[in-house]
């Protein structure tokens, strides 16, 4: 943990760890030091417990469950998997089912389960999703009993875990008292407070340039910022860029659009958002942004064109400000 004092605010602290593949940051302004302290080892914690429990890269609750539903099967859940089933159903409803947790199967034919790659399917293999895709709707809940109604059905909470822990933890560091604050997991991030007497300023990264943003964005009290990119999880074959964001009407990777930033209250909505806009591309964004209540809504065509909802164009800054963080 790093602090930086000024001359007449709070001090600044940093802290960052790995979880969930990515950096998770911690940046405070506070005078309570231990307090501070205290709130990094339970971000420690408590992301490690959720990696620990959602992960399909090693054995974990999640994929002892999907490996039951394939069976036929049924299963006691776990605790955090069946919050986020709950949490998760409204939001596929809403989307049209273009964000769909329930194709952790496909993504896993992709190859995107695991952390050396992947290789397209046979055009086989993504008809058959086509023709009869996996959905919420086959996923039963009893109590804490799962069962599907669908063979090809696997949950993979990718496009929701990081906003659901955010929300989480968030709101877990205010009730410690923490009032100035980022809490940033690869980029996607929660707000409380104000960074002394300005606001937070965010850059959003540029899809297509390393290192650069394409703008800024000065984010209030109790906001959240996600992004959804084709460069987050991506393989090349012959030559083409297949990234994991995938689209559920074809079963290949969405096209026509490089990233998805949202800016909403709530973090949990704002991820699930950002991959589902994504997926609608540029015909329907506008129209599944609306379905799901988002107003702040910024996308990057393949092109590098910005597509923007007016409430999130009045926001966006085109230079680089102070004590950015991207």
């Amino acid at each position: 943990m790093v602090g930086l004092v000024g001359c007449t605010e709070e001090p600044v602290y940093h802290s960052s760890f790995f979880a969930f593949g990515t950096l998770v940051e911690l940046t405070v302004r506070s005078a309570d030091r231990d307090r501070v302290q205290q709130a990094e080892a339970l971000l420690v914690r408590e992301f490690e417990a959720m990696h620990q429990a959602l992960t399909l890269h090693t054995d974990s609750p999640l994929l002892r469950l999907n490996q039951v539903l394939e069976t036929g099967g049924t299963a006691v859940a776990d605790a955090l998997v069946l919050e986020l089933i709950r949490v998760s159903r409204p939001y596929y409803q809403r989307s049209g089912g273009l964000f769909n947790p329930a194709l952790g199967r496909l993504v896993r034919e992709w190859g995107f389960h695991e952390e050396d790659g992947g290789a397209v399917p046979t055009p086989e293999r993504l008809q058959a999703y086509v023709t009869n895709p996996p959905g919420m709707e086959h996923l039963l809940v009893e109590g804490t009993q799962v069962y599907s109604t669908h063979a090809a059905l696997w949950l993979d909470f990718g496009g929701i875990a990081k906003g659901y822990a955010l929300e989480q933890l968030g709101d877990r560091l205010r009730e410690m008292g923490l009032r100035q604050l980022i809490l940033n997991a690869g980029g996607d991030l929660r707000v409380l407070g104000r960074n002394g007497a300005r606001a937070w300023c965010v850059g959003i990264r540029d899809p297509r340039q390393v290192g650069q943003v394409i703008a800024s964005v000065a984010v209030e009290d109790d906001e959240s910022v996600f992004t959804s990119g084709d460069y987050e999880r991506y393989f090349m074959q012959a030559g083409v860029r297949y990234h994991h964001i995938l689209d559920p009407k074809t079963a290949r990777p969405a096209t026509g659009v490089t990233s998805v930033t949202v800016i909403h209250r709530q973090a949990t909505l704002a991820d699930a958002a950002a991959t589902a806009i994504f997926v609608a591309g540029l015909e329907g964004w506008q129209r599944v942004s609306a379905a799901l209540g988002v107003e702040q809504v910024m996308l990057v065509d393949e092109q590098g064109r910005m597509h923007a909802t007016p409430a999130m164009r009045a926001r966006l800054l085109r230079g680089v400000c102070e004590g950015e963080l991207q």
